[in-house]
């Protein structure tokens, strides 16, 4: 209930009863701390729901993880490990996603930021596996049964009132009805039935041991290679071989207790050996519910038996720093941060991932930032550097994780103004990659293939072989400063010579290394980009691919059966394109090629001996950690920008838009000008003609003016008509005049000062009888 209400947007809590209307178990007086009557199977699930919303595509891709704490009540080790894990992957996630861009109070999330990454450092979590555990809560979904056996944990009993659940599933039985009577198995087989597991691990106490499929037959399985692999990294990871041997489980005898790992693995496709159960016990169980799809049970199962040794030095539990290094765990009994770190790397490998990390020698921000939306195409901006124009060059530094081998990367990289179609934006990075690969140039790594971070070698190339640093330790001129970074928490060389995992400091088998490169968990990889290919102001996106994990697809050398291809989608998913399948809207699709979160390089007039100068850090020590500007959502293809500024076609556009506006515009004002000119000079032909007409009238009706000529005293203020009745030249000054008789005509109707008695025709142009008092002439 804590869990819920602490950390809402990760975790998602309930109960096989409340979610599958299973039966609770034991009387009513027992487990009184759960609601109701007897005891519930309590489950929970890691998720950053901000991330990727329940029902998106996001959310149907994660890779799952199932940790089950135990299957004995009397075994205390397992749900400690799993409840301690679960625990340091919120508090990391938690911490590492302040503070948020959206923030309401932004000073308010730094300090809180800042104060849980010092509490998380004073307990042995430094930057880089705080960083790494936040991945694994944005990327993957853990599915956490702390102990599938609730009624036996309560009475502290090994079994579930008289039957092992551990051996109560139906591979490899003969009996229908001696499957399923535990609630603890039909909890984990509902949970099986809704969820496409990669990978499962199981606690339990005993000898210190890895075991895996078959466990309940003497062959190999068709995945043995992959689990072989598998069980040699998570043995070294823990101490070494000496320390955690690892087989299958018939490796001695044939295990019936190993039928929980070999239903977990086989149960939908080995289908001879898998019973429908039809049990007695809590009321039946529906049968249909043990015929199972295709999809569901393809786990990579691991039986983790280890002893409960939990006292080191008078200290009852261990350290939280303990989980991250190997060193003298033999000696130690650090059970609980050995198995920890063991269900951690686990939930690593679960699905490769490939990050970007160094432009310039200059370290730049995580990829990964929980409870944000997650880049999931080539359109992202979430990261953007700008690189001096002037170098010759530009280093770029990436690595590969949830790998064992890396059998190629690459760096690809395309202007941005090349990649003609934005459709992409609303595809998978995957999908949209594919579609415009062309306009991308390979650029091959140094080295081209290598190790992974958990592997049993240890990773190669190796983190220390990083030149990529914080740029707070750079000074003036480009150079180191010499000040040490946080501790570098990868496997190293234990005193003993084992491999195992760095302690904290970076220190390994009691030296301290150090060379001042950036923090990492995962082998380095580098090329070089010649940027005499762009010019300035060019926007490039760089994307890191890799190929991992191609010889798990190999048949085991010794006999195995059935005689069929690798099933588990553990293997499937980086080594068969074609394995694709779908079940309660999670989806498991297999791919060769796996690619990083792109990230965009600016090629701009910038101090060459910056290297790369990031833009948009959220958090930021040098700005004092002020709120960064808004950065662009996306970048926009077929342009010159990443997103911050306009496009050319936007410029375009717009131009055009603005081109016919003011087209229009002045169109109109012409036709305007037009229409006015031409209202003007009608009215001056209509008045002229009005003058002219009276005149005549005047002449022709005074039969003293033979020849017709107009008197002084009709000209004078009546028009200025020259004495040869030519109207053009009319002057200026007498125009006002006839302007005037022309306002006064209109009056007439507009005035009611002034009544007419007669009315001109304009359009006869005659007058039909007297004016009134002081005209004459006719002229209006």
């Amino acid at each position: 209930a804590k869990w819920k209400h602490q950390y809402p947007d990760l975790i998602r809590v309930s109960t096989s009863q409340e979610e599958y209307g299973l039966a609770a178990t034991g009387s009513k007086h027992e487990c009184p701390f759960d609601t109701g009557h007897g005891c519930k199977n309590h489950f929970f699930t890691i998720q950053d729901f901000i991330s990727h919303p329940e029902g998106s595509q996001s959310a149907a891709s994660l890779p799952e993880i199932l940790w089950i704490g135990s299957m004995h009540g009397n075994e205390r080790l397992g749900p400690t490990v799993v409840m301690e894990a679960a625990t340091l992957l919120l508090e990391a996630a938690s911490c590492e996603a302040k503070p948020s861009l959206n923030a309401r109070v932004w000073k308010d999330e730094v300090a809180e930021a800042l104060s849980c990454r010092s509490e998380l450092r004073a307990r042995g979590v430094d930057e880089t596996h705080r960083q790494w555990l936040a991945r694994l809560v944005t990327t993957r979904r853990i599915v956490v049964v702390p102990n599938a056996n609730s009624l036996g944990y309560y009475r502290n009993e090994h079994l579930e009132d008289v039957v092992d659940p551990a051996e109560d599933f139906p591979y490899n039985i003969d009996n229908s009805e001696s499957c399923m009577r535990t609630v603890a198995a039909r909890t984990l087989n509902e949970i099986f039935r809704t969820h496409m597991f990669q990978f499962t691990l199981l606690f339990k106490e005993g000898d210190n041991e890895i075991h895996y499929s078959w466990g309940s037959q003497a062959y190999l399985s068709p995945d043995d290679k992959a689990y072989g692999y598998l069980a040699e990294s998570l043995s070294h990871v823990v101490g070494g071989d000496t320390m955690y041997p690892y087989g299958t489980g018939n490796s001695r005898t044939i295990d019936p207790t190993m039928s929980f790992q070999d239903w977990a693995y086989a149960a939908s496709w080995e289908r001879p050996r898998t019973v429908v159960c039809d049990p007695r016990s809590y009321g039946g169980y529906d049968e249909k519910k043990t015929s199972y799809l295709v999809e569901t049970n393809r786990a990579l199962a691991f039986t983790i038996s280890s002893k409960h040794g939990t006292t080191l030095n008078g200290k009852q539990t261990d350290d939280i720093g303990d989980v991250f290094h190997a060193k003298d765990d033999a000696d130690s009994g650090l059970a609980i941060s050995r198995n920890m770190r063991l269900a951690l790397v686990a939930a690593d490998l679960a699905k490769p991932y490939i990050s970007i990390f160094g432009i310039n020698s200059v370290a730049i921000s995580e990829d990964v930032v929980p409870s944000n939306e997650q880049a999931g195409n080539l359109c992202d901006t979430s990261r953007i550097v700008a690189v001096p124009g002037a170098l010759d060059t530009v280093i770029v530094e990436w690595t590969v994780g949830g790998a064992l081998d890396i059998s190629q990367t690459d760096l690809w990289v395309a202007r941005v103004q090349d990649i003609p179609d934005n459709s992409v934006c609303s595809m998978s990075l995957e999908d949209g990659f594919d579609i415009v690969k062309d306009v991308f140039k390979m650029n091959p790594s140094r080295p081209g293939k290598g190790k992974g971070f958990f592997s049993k070698s240890g990773p190669d190339p190796s983190p220390m072989e990083s030149v990529s640093k914080p740029f707070s330790l750079l000074t003036a001129n480009g150079s180191f400063s010499g000040t040490q970074t946080n501790a570098m928490g990868g496997l190293g060389k234990t005193s003993e010579g084992l491999e195992g995992v760095s302690g904290r400091n970076g220190k390994t088998g009691g030296k301290e290394e150090f060379n001042g490169s950036v923090n990492l968990l995962g082998p380095v990889f580098r090329t070089e980009i010649d940027l005499s290919d762009y010019d300035m102001g060019d926007r490039l996106i760089l994307i890191a691919s890799a190929t991992v994990d191609q010889e798990w697809l190999e048949s085991p050398e010794e006999y195995h059966q059935p005689i069929v291809d690798p099933q588990s989608h553990l293997v499937n998913m980086r080594t068969n394109p074609g394995h694709e399948y779908e079940i309660s809207g999670k989806k498991v699709q297999g791919r060769l090629v796996w690619l990083s979160i792109p990230v965009t390089v600016v090629v701009d007039d910038v101090d060459k001996h910056a290297g790369g100068i990031e833009l948009f850090k959220r958090l930021d020590e040098s700005s004092g950690y002020a709120k960064p500007p808004v950065r662009p959502t996306t970048v926009r293809f077929g342009s010159d920008n990443d997103g911050s500024a306009p496009s050319k076609l936007l410029v375009i556009l717009v131009s055009l838009v603005i081109a016919v506006t003011v087209f229009i515009m002045l169109g109109l004002l012409a036709f305007l000008v037009i229409v006015g000119l031409r209202r003007k000079q009608a009215d001056l032909s209509t008045r002229d003609g009005i003058v002219m007409k009276s005149t005549r009238n005047y002449a022709k009706n005074d039969p003293s003016n033979s020849e017709g000529v107009i008197p002084d005293h009709i000209k004078d203020g009546r028009g200025g008509v020259s004495r040869a009745g030519n109207l053009s030249s009319i002057q200026e000054e007498d125009r006002d005049g006839l302007d005037g008789v022309a306002n006064n005509a209109a009056g007439y109707e507009s005035d009611p000062e002034i009544e007419p008695r007669d009315v001109v025709d304009f359009e006869s142009l005659t007058v039909h009888s007297s004016y009134p008092a002081g005209c004459s002439g006719g002229v209006v």
